[in-house]
């Protein structure tokens, strides 16, 4: 009977509780339940802790839902008072240490609610004293690793009885109590970091003599200063405001830098602590005290970095922060103080085996951070700028190849670009290194480099002094020709026919698989790359170039020879076989042509007008067209290709309603040739104005794929029919038309689209367009007073604008002058704007 009354006034989930729904308030209950004590206390004391016991086990099950802080401690009341007064055995109970047990084991579970995490400090701190907390700790100490918000939450709450005199020697001479407090210093739950210090203003003011951090060198009072200095930047870097952060970074610097003699381990303050407060300092807000941070980091000792590799993770973190930089308009200029510092540090890592060590480590931690381009682009050159004293004691080929992953997953950008050249101007530093075997794929990064510069002759240079040159050649003879690797494989073989006075093997099995021309599809996108680099780097004197002059016309022949055997969609993919035979024709390698390309010409003729043909058919035509006009010396060719074209215009394949040249099953793709084919022909010739218009009409219907080559295509075709379209007479078509190509290259990502955007300008500013007012005016108070302002993203302002001057400066036949109703206003924003930050790019 009272057992059962007992139950219902202690349990916080009963329902029968007689005040549930009274306004009375639980701590009216206290009289109550003092006098509800003098009840119970008369029963046997094992019955007592079973009560409470069952009622926390009851309670633990339903995860203490719906009991206020209010009824547990009710419960922890009545336990206090049974308990504690005059009960010398209590803490020796054995049935009572059963009850702490159960609430430890609570403490210990997987998953722990705030509810159930209060519930159970809430009743230890009533069924302990001073005398229970050496066992306690033991008990908790195992908690530590895998819940140490919980033990701090358990330390603050109960912080009454851990620091009471008789005991606090239990947690101050431990390690792991240190350990903890050290560990939730950079704890990112803001409640636990506010206890911790809490817990850490009582720890160090009351250290012992003896105490595990405690110098005997020092005198207690100098301890217990460090210890405040400590403690007061800890509780500053709490806050954001620049004012309170700035004044203690000065106390920080000193903190970590001041050693009490040269040995490494001997700081003021153990290592672990330095590392905490910089990791503090490394993640805050305020750019001044990352720098702070960066600046105590490039000025520890190297073998202080090399034991604690916390420090240089933390570190490389802080670097990922734009904000940390200088903006400039030419990376390769001005540098910032943050590059100089990185670049001094490196050189000095650079000297000594440990620093070696140490710059393996910063070079493992790079790409596990997801980096940002431009604070990337600052490390990377500061890598660049390293001057090797000696060869390293690792092998950087595995890192950077880590590093030019996760570049490589970055989008498109001029600042890419930059950085993979960066990458590869640092590894080329170290290729004379014996630990060092050259990777391929490094050829990647290979990107802005011109041929007859300093940089170019810097790259094969260092080529030259690569450790196993033979190594090189076999690992390009094995790539030729495949997949994802034609772009490296294309560099290395141009390097090597820089290098090598006579073939090597690789660019011998080139030649050989030139001669056997088993599958062209297949090679042509190989030979389409290695055209693109030769084109780049601008040499035709090498072995490779004598390789392609000997091979590129025979294949060439056979490919367009099967393609009419065959009218069937080519397996390979179509930017390829335009781009192959684009660069075939800039690199000048067409050979007695003549007989061959009037022949090719009447066949491709006869098979379109037939509704027959397919991509490559198409494209051998436009091809044709732009060699008949551009660099062919016979007149019949190109006279029968403008015919030919004139009739296709006149039968309606390029009006919206045409009937296609063929039917494929890619369907658009076949647009690029024949945007080719309008633009080669009206720089030779024209129509009456009705095929004009409709042939501008059919422009406007085309949706091409979002591709920078397509749409650059796509605006030189517009350009070539505007500048012979009568503009007076269709201003209105013709300023829709402009407007719907604005709007799509506002929706695009402009440092994806270069060359579209550079063909756009060449469109919209042409002097043909520019006659027509109504039209001067669309563009100035569409385009041009829109630009720099907050109606279109930044970066977009920034590298359309800086694309606009650039073709400004170049095209001579605009005279700005001329333009000042349309330009003024412009360039007056471009100098408030300050738009040469390449950062935009």
């Amino acid at each position: 009977m009272q057992k059962n009354l007992c139950f219902q006034v202690l349990d916080p989930q009963s329902e029968s509780l007689v005040w549930k729904d009274s306004d009375v308030s639980l701590d009216d209950l206290k009289s109550l339940l003092v006098y509800f004590i003098k009840i119970i206390k008369k029963q046997n004391s094992a019955d007592i802790i079973q009560l409470f016991e069952y009622s926390i086990e009851l309670t633990n099950k339903v995860d203490f839902k719906n009991c206020s802080n209010e009824r547990i401690r009710n419960i922890g009341f009545c336990m206090q008072n049974i308990f504690m007064p005059g009960n010398g055995n209590m803490d020796n109970n054995t049935q009572l240490n059963n009850l702490r047990n159960r609430l430890l084991n609570i403490l210990n579970e997987p998953y722990l609610n705030k509810n159930k995490l209060d519930a159970v400090v809430i009743l230890l701190n009533n069924i302990v004293s001073t005398n229970y907390i050496d066992i306690l700790w033991k008990h908790i100490k195992p908690i530590i690793k895998i819940h140490p918000n919980r033990i701090m939450n358990l330390l603050f709450n109960m912080q009454s009885l851990f620091f009471d005199s008789s005991c606090i020697s239990v947690i101050l001479n431990d390690d792991d109590f240190w350990n903890l407090i050290c560990s939730l210093l950079t704890c990112e739950n803001n409640v636990i970091r506010t206890y911790n210090n809490v817990i850490l203003k009582l720890s160090y003011s009351q250290l012992l003599s003896d105490n595990v951090n405690y110098c005997p060198n020092k005198s207690k009072e100098q301890y217990v200063k460090v210890w405040n200095d400590y403690m007061v930047v800890m509780e500053t870097l709490e806050n954001t405001q620049q004012h309170l952060t700035l004044p203690i970074l000065s106390t920080a610097k000193k903190l970590a830098l001041n050693k009490t003699d040269d040995n490494y381990d001997n700081y003021k303050l153990p290592l672990k602590w330095i590392t905490a407060m910089y990791c503090k300092m490394s993640k805050h807000s305020s750019k001044y005290v990352v720098l702070a941070s960066i600046d105590i980091i490039t000025n520890m000792p190297i073998i202080s970095l090399k034991t604690n590799e916390q420090l240089l993770l933390s570190f490389v973190n802080s670097l990922n922060n734009v904000f940390l930089y200088k903006m400039s308009s030419d990376v390769f200029v001005n540098q910032p103080q943050l590059e100089i510092i990185l670049s001094l540090w490196f050189n000095k890592l650079m000297m000594s085996n440990d620093g070696h060590d140490v710059f393996g480590i910063f070079l493992l931690y790079m790409p596990t951070i997801k980096w940002s381009i431009v604070p990337l682009t600052y490390l990377t050159k500061s890598l660049a700028n390293i001057s090797p004293d000696c060869p390293l004691r690792l092998n950087i080929i595995d890192h950077v190849l880590k590093i030019k992953t996760v570049i490589e997953k970055m989008p498109n950008s001029y600042l890419k670009t930059i950085v993979l050249t960066f990458l590869f101007t640092f590894t080329c530093k170290f290729t004379f290194d014996v630990n060092t075997e050259f990777n391929c794929d490094l050829f990647d990064c290979i990107i802005v480099y011109q041929n007859k510069t300093k940089s170019w002759n810097y790259i094969i240079n260092s080529i030259q002094k690569i450790n196993d040159l033979n190594y090189l050649d076999k690992q390009l003879s094995q790539r030729i020709n495949e997949k994802n690797k034609m772009y490296s494989t294309s560099i290395g073989l141009l390097v090597l026919s820089n290098i090598f006075s006579n073939s090597p093997i690789s660019i011998n099995k080139l030649d050989e698989i030139c001669c056997k021309m088993e599958d062209v599809s297949d090679l042509l996108e190989f030979l389409e790359c290695l055209l693109e680099v030769e084109d780049h780097f601008g040499r035709y004197d090498t072995s490779v170039s004598q390789i392609l002059s000997k091979h590129i016309w025979p294949i060439i022949t056979n490919w367009v020879e099967k393609c009419f055997q065959i009218l069937e969609e080519n397996s390979c993919d179509d930017q390829v076989i335009c781009r192959f035979l684009d660069k075939v024709l800039s690199s000048n390698r067409i050979v007695d042509s003549t007989n061959s390309m009037n022949i090719w010409l009447h066949k491709c003729y006869s098979i379109l007008t037939n509704y027959s043909g397919n991509y490559s058919i198409l494209a051998i035509y436009s091809w044709i067209g732009k060699y008949a006009t551009k660099y062919s010396f016979e007149d019949k060719l190109k006279n029968d290709w403008l015919s030919f074209t004139k009739y296709f215009i006149d039968a309606g394949f390029f009006f919206i309603n045409n009937q296609d040249f063929y039917r494929s099953r890619k369907p658009g793709m076949h647009q690029i040739p024949q945007l080719d084919i309008i633009n080669t022909f009206f720089q030779h010739s024209t129509v009456p104005k009705e095929q004009m218009l409709g042939i501008l009409e059919w422009l406007m219907d085309k949706t091409l794929e979002r591709h920078d080559l397509y749409w650059s295509i796509y605006f030189s075709t517009a350009k070539t029919l505007l500048c012979k379209f009568p503009i007076q007479e269709h201003s209105q078509l013709i300023i829709q038309f402009i407007q719907n190509c604005w709007d799509f290259l506002v929706d695009c990502r402009v440092s994806c689209f270069p060359n579209a955007t550079k063909s756009f300008i060449k469109m919209v500013f042409h002097n043909n367009l520019l006659l027509e007012e109504k039209y001067k005016t669309f563009i100035k108070n569409q385009v041009i007073q829109n630009l720099l302002t907050e109606n279109y993203r930044y970066k977009f302002s920034v590298c359309f604008s800086l694309l606009l001057l650039n073709f400004l400066e170049e095209d001579r036949s605009i005279n700005i002058l001329e333009l000042n109703f349309l330009m003024s206003e412009f360039f007056a924003k471009c100098l408030l704007f300050s738009i040469d930050r390449y950062g935009a790019i």
